[in-house]
């Protein structure tokens, strides 16, 4: 028999989910205009929980539709974490690393000398990257050796 969830899971979901939230408009990587549409989504679908199998399933939709979730939602999900990463998302993060590197070179976060480094260090890794839990922990790393490129904003699915 599949155990029920209690109440206090769904309050730990909802504040996981609002910690994204209030991140991403910091950061910018979510947008006022999506609100609307993420509410919409997290209600219907919270709804449906019965089972820790529920929130899983709904833990690796939302952080599918918005990567950014995938950071905050951290409820033991070895389902997502293990899940192969697209050829489409690794194109999207080595965009994003490329847009950040850009923006870091604009703000003067970033110098012309990094680059090498940092480049080096993005085509020594990526190709190790298979699952979400491998880039997690890439994108980790990056934005610890580099702040600029921080991982909020590299996460970010347009």
């Amino acid at each position: 028999m599949t155990p029920a969830i209690k109440d206090t899971h769904h309050e730990h979901v909802y504040h996981k989910v609002l910690d994204a939230i209030i991140a991403g408009l910091t950061n910018s990587t979510i947008t006022e205009a999506q609100l609307p549409e993420i509410a919409d989504y997290v209600l219907r679908q919270s709804e449906k929980f019965k089972t820790p199998k529920d929130i899983e399933k709904f833990t690796a939709d939302l952080s599918h539709r918005w990567p950014i979730f995938l950071l905050y939602l951290k409820l033991d999900n070895k389902t997502l974490e293990n899940t192969p990463v697209s050829k489409e998302h690794i194109t999207l993060t080595e965009h994003r690393i490329l847009d950040a590197i850009i923006a870091g070179l604009k703000n003067s976060t970033l110098r012309e000398s990094q680059l090498p480094e940092i480049a080096n260090y993005v085509l020594e890794k990526m190709p190790s990257v298979k699952t979400h839990r491998d880039l997690n922990r890439f994108l980790e790393n990056l934005s610890d050796r580099w702040p600029t490129l921080s991982i909020h904003y590299l996460t970010f699915e347009k």
